[in-house]
């Protein structure tokens, strides 16, 4: 708290004296006793806040002045003080109040207002008035009579005010000046005018008030004269089908304007009537209004819409009570209860089985609710769920009693129905045929008499609930109720009863005559125990015949206010924050009663008895709900930090009458942070070393009025000025709440010999002002810290340097200086440098100048040197033997040292030409590695291959076009980020294969040198061609149908193809040398057609084919270029291999042609089949027809393919270029 405010406290203790009052009272004063009254407007007219000093007395707002507890008096006790406060100007005020006890001969004069007698019952706050609402009378009405004590001492005149009197209702009551008489003049009504609260003035004829004024209600008690009403005109309501009983369908809900929670608004539901009057098909809660299924089986089919008439009636339900009717419709939804059957099971079931048929003779007119005779319908159907009439107009019970539900007379159309029975499970139906025969007139009454009703006006066998008053005094046995049977006219009719209170415990409790049918109680009894009773009365004839169903008849108990209302706690306690405003709920007390709910008996109210200490009341206790809220304006824990209410708790809405019980309640006042810390001392001074650290140089501490320990009162300090560089903090201990002040850089003498700082302190929770305070301001102090010279050693300037070297540098490359000075000189003469042994060995500096060299090469790749820097520590010495230090962070900058490469340079490529995908790899980091460029060195490969990019450090390599299967070697060079390139091989084996696994052999390899033909080759194309030619020519002259038959000999020294035709039944030709030539018309294995062109696959050594024009990336006869491929280099030889597909590129382009052409007759018409098949002469031939439409359908073995590489071997190794 600031200064000022300590100070503002301190002069509410020493406030101003305005005067001082002497009273001359008895040596023994009562409890609430007048003492005498003090002028406070005098004092301070703009006084809010009233107290004393002592807690014996308490101050009225008028001045008077009442003790609060017995006393004696004595010299400790003649003297106290009138507090008074201006809470928004803070200005308080005092007057001294001294007691002279008086004498006992002293005349009484008009000073004897100052004393007071002895007494025993103050008059002056009588219990609230009660007038009935609508009193007949006769007017003026007293109702009320206040009265002052003081009337003993002087003459009194009494007056009042408010509603009622000079406030609208004007002139409905007044009071008599000299009795005080309160009177009414007229009725009123409750409805419009439910309370009045008046103030009543008692004065002397000169003015004065010796007493304060008397705040009196006047209660209207209520008469019932409003009948209650529906809430709806109209209520309608749904239910399913077949629900099970008690299954809720709606609740019809009424109102009575009379009081609440009396019997005048304690309203009963019923229902009176039922359309269309069957079963009774619903119940209806008599207290809830709630209406639910009671009978089992609703059928939509049978009755879809159900229209009660009910009634609600005040009272209790009492008779006496006035009611109103209304209207309920229940529609019956339909659920899928009827499987669909054939017409002809549907008539069956209009046709039940009969099964029997009961004559009843009744009068030809019938009343409403008449008892026609009863069925057996057991006999007919025993299992039977549901009954009903054919006819409206009768109804049928449980037991079979057929009752009328209207008036009706006896004709032809009356006089027959039937009594339909029904089991829904078993889903079985029968019916019984009823008919109704008038009776003779002077027939002989005999026992059938019972199947006859007299006429009636009023059914005595349902008689309204009984009540009995608890704990009644009797006399026992005493008569509750009667139950009598309309059907005594006739029968001689026995009673009986059974159930709890009768047959059950607590048995013995009712009992009801047999002949009379009166209920008679034999004892008290207590309504928390047995609230009420249902008991089962029966009407039965001397032969055991019941004309009436079993009656349940409820004898329900009147509650008797004989328990006191208890409070649910011994002790509520509750905390309220300080400074609250007027209205803030501090917590709710809550009591409880045993009598029955929702009555005079368990209508509680409560009120606050006393609080301690007694000063101005500061809560506000709710008489209904027990809530309790902040009353005065200004709770001040400071002050008052607890306090202690009796609250009291009282039934029949707190009338002097009803039972009460006392409670404690106990409320903490919770601190807030409504008082700001202050420094005990304005200013601080201390003192500290150059060049310490984390030392403490001061504690300073402050005041705060609010709860210690409590955020409220936490200090937290800080430095608002003087500390720029950080080189102080201060915190908080905890446990004394001081300011430790320390200092955490090190001072420089030499740059500040002292220095001054402004501290300031606030709390850990934010300030909340009390209300019209002023605002709170925040306190400093100041300190100057006085700097003590030291002689220091030198300094590195910067503490920490960064030095950064290229990768790789040579040894002895110097990379920087770093020096220190001294200060007090501030120059760097007489310092010697040096690196303390035990760091890492990379660089020196120079003992004398403190230049930085490398000693060794640095490589980021190598060792220690991975992590890329390392820093190292410096001492600096001056000539006194003072050392300094500091740190060098060596970084190695990454260079260019690497060439980039390709991590894989072998591939195989087959024939879909699938780009080959070159990855490249650069040791180096950025930006010395990717992105890396390729390019292919060769020039004449270059129009070959081509690269695509794929990403960074990623091409593709792939074919422009159409080149020959072999060996390529293609030079590739590779240049990263920094300019350094790499050169590399890729070797590609491009072979005529589907997967790389199928390249076995060795291939032809591809460079990127001359390819020349030789004349060896040269002479072997030559020939090749010619052979080629003689075989196509044999093929187009053969005109046989035979099949040759092949066979072929691994005869190395016979180098010769020699086509053999066989012309059946001649003998075949078993030659070795014979190469076997298979038709390609029809065969796919070995030739293929494309377009008008017939290609031929011949069979080189290991399994190796050539082909020509096939689909899907094989190579086409068009693709290939004289003298060469696609691969743009020219032919080379290798050992023991040939170029076969220079071989293939030179002699299928003409083979093919020949084909073409010898398919064509004279007209360039191709011919229908050039190729003709042998005809038959004689003997089967083993070969089959070689004719291009013929179809060979045997499966020809194939393994002589692979036994052609020998024959062809001589003329390979003649082509190759040695």
């Amino acid at each position: 708290m600031p200064f000022e405010v300590v100070k503002r406290y301190v002069l509410s203790l020493c406030c101003e004296a305005c005067k001082k009052v002497i009273f001359h009272v008895p040596s023994e004063l009562e409890a609430d006793t007048l003492v005498g009254r003090v002028d406070l407007k005098e004092c301070l007219p703009s006084a809010d806040f009233i107290s004393s000093s002592d807690g014996n007395f308490k101050i009225l707002e008028d001045g008077s002045v009442y003790t609060t507890s017995p006393l004696s008096l004595s010299a400790e006790k003649k003297t106290f003080n009138v507090l008074l406060k201006d809470t928004q100007e803070h200005v308080q005020k005092k007057i001294h109040v001294s007691l002279v006890e008086e004498e006992k001969k002293t005349q009484k004069t008009r000073q004897a207002r100052d004393t007071v007698l002895k007494r025993t019952k103050r008059r002056w706050g009588p219990i609230p008035s009660v007038m009935i609402e609508n009193s007949l009378g006769p007017f003026p009405l007293q109702i009320q009579q206040v009265q002052s004590d003081t009337a003993q001492n002087y003459t009194i005149y009494y007056s009042a005010s408010g509603p009622g009197i000079d406030q609208d209702p004007k002139g409905l009551f007044y009071i008599e000046r000299e009795t005080g008489n309160i009177f009414a003049t007229r009725a009123v009504d409750r409805e419009q005018y439910p309370s009045f609260q008046i103030i009543c003035f008692a004065t002397t004829p000169d003015g004065y008030s010796p007493e304060v004024p008397l705040v009196h209600t006047i209660r209207i008690e209520d008469d019932n004269d409003n009948a209650p009403y529906f809430t709806q005109d109209l209520f309608e309501f749904s239910v399913l089908e077949n629900s099970k009983p008690g299954v809720v369908v709606g609740r019809v809900t009424a109102e009575d304007r009379d009081e609440p929670e009396t019997l005048h608004t304690w309203l009963k539901y019923r229902i009176v009537s039922q359309t269309p009057p069957v079963t009774p098909a619903f119940s209806l809660h008599g207290d809830t209004g709630v209406i639910a299924v009671l009978l089992p089986q609703l059928d939509r089919e049978l009755v879809s819409t159900y229209t009660l008439l009910v009634e609600v009636r005040d009272m209790a339900g009492q008779p006496f009570g006035l009611c109103t009717t209304g209207t309920v419709v229940i529609r019956i939804e339909d659920t899928n209860d009827n499987a669909p059957s054939f017409k002809q099971t549907h008539v069956l079931s209009l046709c039940c089985e009969a099964c029997k048929k009961v004559i009843f003779h009744v009068p030809s007119e019938l009343e409403a609710d008449t008892l026609v005779g009863r069925v057996d319908l057991k006999e007919c159907l025993p299992s039977a769920d549901f009954i009903s009439s054919s006819d409206g107009n009768f109804k049928i019970l449980e037991d079979g009693s057929v009752y009328t539900t209207s008036p009706l007379s006896l004709s032809a159309e009356k006089k027959t129905f039937n009594v339909l029975l029904k089991d829904t499970q078993e889903h079985v139906q029968k019916k019984i045929h009823v008919s109704l025969v008038e009776e003779e007139k002077k027939t002989q009454k005999t026992r059938q008499a019972r199947d006859t009703v007299l006429k009636r006006t009023k059914r005595r066998w349902g008689p309204i609930p009984s009540v009995m008053i608890e704990n009644s005094l009797g006399p026992f046995p005493l008569q509750i109720q009667q139950v009598q049977s309309d059907t005594a006219q006739n029968y001689t009719i026995y009673y009986s009863a059974s159930g709890p209170g009768i047959d059950q415990d607590p048995k013995g409790l009712f009992y009801i005559e047999r002949e009379t049918g009166n209920i008679f109680a034999t004892r008290a009894v207590d309504r928390e125990q047995y609230p009420s009773f249902q008991i089962i009365c029966f009407a039965t004839t001397p032969d055991g015949y019941s004309p009436e169903v079993p009656l349940v008849h409820t004898i329900r108990i009147e509650d008797d206010n004989d328990n006191a209302p208890y409070f649910t706690q011994d002790l509520f306690e509750f905390s309220v924050l300080e400074n609250s405003k007027p209205g803030v709920v501090v917590g709710r007390v809550t009591a409880e009663d045993r009598d029955e709910p929702e009555t005079l008996h368990t209508w509680l109210k409560y009120r606050i008895v006393s609080q301690t200490p007694p000063v101005t009341p500061a809560f506000s206790l709710h008489g209904d709900t027990g809530v309790i809220a902040v009353l005065l304006p200004q709770l001040d824990r400071e002050l008052v930090s607890t306090y202690t209410l009796l609250v009291e708790v009282r039934d029949m809405a707190g009338q002097p009458f009803g039972l009460c019980t006392t409670g404690t309640v106990v409320i903490r006042i919770e601190d807030t942070n409504d008082n700001a810390p202050s420094f005990k001392q304005t200013h601080y001074e201390t003192r500290v070393e150059e060049n310490r650290v984390n030392v403490e140089i001061l504690r300073v501490s402050v005041v705060d009025l609010d709860e210690p320990g409590s955020p409220g009162s936490g200090a937290v300090y800080e430095i608002i000025r003087g500390n720029d560089d950080r080189s102080f903090e201060i915190t908080t201990d905890k446990n004394t709440n001081e300011g430790i002040l320390c200092v955490v850089k090190g001072l420089d003498y030499e740059a500040a010999k002292q220095r001054i700082l402004v501290i300031a302190v606030n709390n850990e929770a934010p300030y909340m002002l009390a209300p019209h305070s002023q605002q709170l301001s925040q306190s400093t102090s100041s300190v100057t810290v006085h700097v003590l010279d030291m002689d220091e050693g030198p300094v590195f300037k910067p503490c920490h340097l960064r030095i950064d070297v290229k990768e790789c540098e040579d040894i002895g490359t110097s990379i920087g200086r770093y020096v220190a000075e001294d200060p007090e000189t501030g120059n760097s003469e007489g310092i010697c440098y040096r690196i303390p042994p035990g760091q890492c060995n990379w660089i020196s500096i120079d003992e004398k100048s403190g230049e930085v060299r490398t000693i060794k090469v640095l490589d980021r790749d190598v060792g220690e040197m991975r992590r890329g820097q390392c820093n190292i520590t410096v001492l600096a010495i001056d000539r006194n033997g003072k050392t300094g230090t500091g740190t060098i962070q060596v970084v190695i900058q990454p260079g260019n040292k690497n060439f980039p490469r390709i991590a894989k340079t072998d591939y195989i490529m087959c024939r879909d030409r699938k780009p080959i995908c070159l990855t490249a790899q650069d040791d180096d980091e950025s930006p010395y590695s990717i992105p890396f460029a390729f390019h292919i060195n060769d020039r004449s490969l270059a129009s070959s291959w081509k690269i695509t990019r794929h990403n960074d450090n990623s091409v593709y390599l792939s074919p422009k076009g159409d080149i020959p299967f072999g060996i390529y070697r293609i030079p590739v060079s590779v240049t990263d980020n920094g300019g350094k390139v790499g050169e590399h091989y890729i070797r590609v084996n491009y072979c005529d294969c589907v997967t790389p696994s199928e390249c076995n052999g060795g291939p032809r390899v591809f460079a990127g040198g001359n390819v020349t033909l030789g004349l060896w080759a040269i002479l072997a194309m030559i020939l090749g061609s010619l052979l080629l030619l003689l075989i196509l020519i044999t093929i187009c002259g053969c005109c046989g149908s035979g099949v040759m038959h092949r066979q072929v000999t691994d005869d190395c020294a016979n180098h010769n193809l020699i086509i053999s035709n066989t012309e059946a039944p001649g003998e075949e030709v078993m030659d070795h040398n014979i190469i076997p030539l298979q038709n390609t018309c029809d065969q796919g294995g070995y030739g293929i057609k494309t377009g008008d062109q017939q290609t031929f696959e011949m069979v080189k050594g290991r399994g190796h084919t050539l082909e020509s024009v096939k689909g899907g990336g094989h190579q086409t006869l068009g693709s290939v270029k004289e003298g060469g491929g696609g691969g743009g280099g020219q032919p080379m030889m290798d050992t023991c291999r040939y170029s076969y597909s220079e071989w293939h590129n030179f002699t299928h382009p003409r083979l093919g042609e020949k084909v073409h052409l010898c398919r064509q007759d004279e007209e360039q018409k191709h011919s229908e089949d050039y190729l003709l098949s042998y005809n038959y002469e004689g003997k089967g031939s083993l070969a089959g027809s070689v004719g291009c439409c013929s179809d060979q359908h045997e499966e020809e073995a194939l393994d002589f393919l692979d036994q052609l590489e020998p024959k062809f071997r001589t003329l390979a190794e003649t082509c190759i270029k040695r």
